[in-house]
């Protein structure tokens, strides 16, 4: 009896190092796809929304003042 229940949950669980680490792999990629990169991501969005909302923008060239054009 004892044989048959470890032959079992040998088979559940991969024996092979290389299937171990197979699946340690799919599921770290899959924690970093779904969990790392939405939150930086999201970050950076909120971050360019914070600078737009108090007006700094993210402009290349800088605006000119608004205002009376000066005369030369």
């Amino acid at each position: 009896m004892e044989n048959s229940r470890s032959s079992a949950s040998r088979a559940r669980w991969p024996t092979s190092r290389r299937t171990r680490v197979l699946i340690a792999g799919v599921v770290f990629t899959l924690l970093i796809g779904f969990c790392i990169v939405p939150c930086i991501l999201f970050g950076g969005i909120a971050a360019v929304e914070r600078l737009i909302d108090q007006g700094q923008g993210i402009e290349s060239e800088p605006q000119a003042a608004p205002g009376p054009p000066s005369a030369p």
